[in-house]
């Protein structure tokens, strides 16, 4: 993922790494295990607060604040099983995931608190999950079972 703001990094993780690359410096820093339990399975950049937001194999997803580099929070008991993608929601203040127990769960980032838990609406695995809509409160996802399906976060 790219990260626009003050600096221009690309954040990548693998195992129980996280790496941000700032690709105008070449400096690379690195969060290691990024407070999770197992390996890193989604990341995603939260604009709004500026935070990284790392899921995990272990199915929370931890908070780290982009400039500091340091822990700032968690969202958790969402997911049984591992966190396989986050979206953020910058119009709403919210961050969407989907874990591999198909569970979606919304997010308020200022409370860190779980707002709704729904049920698996693909049968099988979500493969893409992106904001539309003309005020960017919707997602659009795409599974295994070759439909496509639209969620309005704020009205879930």
């Amino acid at each position: 993922r790219r990260v626009h703001g003050e600096h221009s990094l690309l954040v990548a993780g693998c195992e129980q790494r996280v790496f941000l690359i700032d690709y105008s410096s070449g400096d690379i820093a690195v969060i290691e295990r990024g407070g999770l339990e197992r390996a890193v399975t989604a990341l995603e950049v939260v604009a709004p607060a500026r935070a990284l937001a790392i899921g995990g194999a272990d199915g929370n997803i931890r908070l780290w604040d982009i400039g500091t580099r340091a822990f700032s929070g968690a969202l958790s008991g969402g997911h049984s099983k591992a966190v396989e993608i986050i979206v953020s929601v910058d119009s709403c203040g919210s961050a969407v995931s989907v874990g591999a127990d198909g569970v979606v769960c919304v997010w308020d980032l200022a409370s860190q608190a779980l707002t709704a838990q729904l049920p698996k609406f693909h049968n099988g695995h979500v493969l893409c999950m992106s904001v539309s809509g003309l005020d960017a409160s919707g997602l659009v996802s795409t599974g295994s079972d070759r439909r496509v399906s639209f969620l309005d976060v704020r009205t879930h």
